[in-house]
C-alpha cells in the first residue's frame, strides 16, 4: 500500500466496504445507503484495487470478507461512525467553545438596545462572553475596521463605504424620537403634543445632539435649542434623563414607544413630526464569525420590532 493509493480512497468507498461487511450482502448494503447494487460493487471493487488486495467473496449467500477485509473493516468500522457523527459532534462542541462577541457603541444603544438582549441570549449560549466598547458614533467604524470589536451600531454612516471598503454597513432598526418630561411637567397631562407646544420650554442636551435627530432642521426653525432658562447642558442620554427627572427640563430622546420607563418620567412620541431614526450594524466582510454573533445582532434587531408593533 502507497501513499498514493491512500490520497485516492474515498469515504463513499470505505462506506459502501463498511456496510457491505457489516450486513454480509450488497444489496443489503444498497438499501441501507440508498444506492444501487451495481454503485456499490463498484466502489468496494475499486477499493480493492487501490489497496491491491480482495477484500470480500461474493457467493450464494451474501459476502464473505477475506482476511485483509477483516482487517480493513476493523480499522475502517470506528472511523466512519466519527465521520458520520461529526456533525452533531462539531455543533455540540461550537456551542460549548467560549465565544467573544465584542460590540462598539455609543452607551444609549449600548445600554438601552443591547444589555437588555443579553440575559435570555446567555440562555442559549451560556458559553458566549460579551465585551461592550463605549465610543462615540463616529469612531464605531473604526473600531469595527481595525477587529477590535465584531459588531458595531452607530447613527452615522457618511463615508463609511469610501474609507472603510471591508465594512458591511446595513439598516438594521429603527428608533423613535421620544419626548421625556417629568409628571409635573406643564405639558405631561397632554395626550398629544406637538413641536410647537415645546417653544415656552427649555430642552436639556446639546445644540450637536439635537442636530443627530432625525428633522433637526424642524427643532433649530423653531428655535427649540434656545429656550430659556438653559441650566444644563448634558449629551449622554442616562444624564439627561437624570436631569428631567429633577426637574431641569424636558428632553428629546431617540428610543422606542412603549419602552420600560421610570415612574417619575413621561414619554410622548414625537415621530410624526421628526420622523425615525435609522440604526446601522456595522460588520466585516469576508470574516466567518461564529454564529452566535450574528444572531445576537438579529436578537437585538427582533426585540426592537416586537417593542415597535402595534398593541
Amino acid at each position: 500500500m502507497t501513499d498514493r493509493y491512500d490520497a485516492e480512497i474515498t469515504l463513499n468507498q470505505i462506506r459502501s466496504f463498511v456496510e457491505t461487511a457489516r450486513r454480509g450482502s450488497l444489496t443489503a448494503a444498497a438499501e441501507a445507503l440508498d444506492l444501487s447494487q451495481p454503485t456499490i460493487w463498484k466502489q468496494v471493487h475499486e477499493l480493492e484495487r487501490l489497496l491491491g488486495v480482495s477484500l470480500i467473496r461474493t457467493g450464494r449467500r451474501g459476502c464473505e470478507l477475506t482476511a485483509e477485509g477483516e482487517i480493513l473493516e476493523r480499522l475502517a468500522a470506528p472511523s466512519i461512525v466519527n465521520v458520520l457523527n461529526l456533525p452533531s459532534r462539531f455543533r455540540a462542541a461550537i456551542a460549548d467553545a467560549v465565544v467573544p462577541i465584542r460590540i462598539a457603541a455609543s452607551p444609549r444603544p449600548l445600554s438601552e438596545e443591547v444589555v437588555p438582549c443579553i440575559p435570555q441570549f446567555l440562555e442559549r449560549y451560556p458559553s458566549v462572553r460579551f465585551g461592550l466598547i463605549e465610543a462615540p458614533a463616529e469612531e464605531v467604524p473604526s473600531l469595527v475596521d481595525e477587529g477590535t470589536v465584531e459588531l458595531g451600531f452607530t447613527l452615522i454612516t457618511a463615508q463609511v463605504r469610501s474609507k472603510f471598503p471591508l465594512l458591511a454597513v446595513e439598516p438594521w432598526y429603527r428608533l423613535d424620537v421620544m419626548l421625556v418630561m417629568h409628571r409635573k411637567h406643564p405639558l405631561a397631562r397632554k395626550r398629544s403634543i406637538a413641536l410647537k407646544d415645546l417653544k415656552p420650554y427649555p430642552l436639556i442636551g446639546t445644540r450637536s445632539m439635537l442636530d443627530e435627530l432625525p428633522g433637526s432642521e424642524q427643532i433649530m426653525a423653531l428655535e427649540l435649542d434656545q429656550n430659556e432658562p438653559r441650566w444644563v447642558e448634558a449629551r449622554h442620554s442616562a444624564v439627561v434623563r437624570s436631569c428631567v427627572r429633577q426637574q431641569l427640563g424636558s428632553a428629546l430622546l431617540l428610543g422606542t414607544d412603549g419602552q420600560q420607563k421610570h415612574p417619575d418620567l413621561i414619554e410622548r412620541n414625537m415621530t410624526p413630526y421628526l420622523g425615525q431614526a435609522t440604526m446601522y450594524l456595522i460588520h466585516r466582510t469576508g470574516i466567518i464569525h461564529p454564529p452566535a454573533v450574528m444572531e445576537f445582532a438579529q436578537a437585538i434587531r427582533n426585540a426592537r420590532e416586537s417593542r415597535q408593533k402595534p398593541s
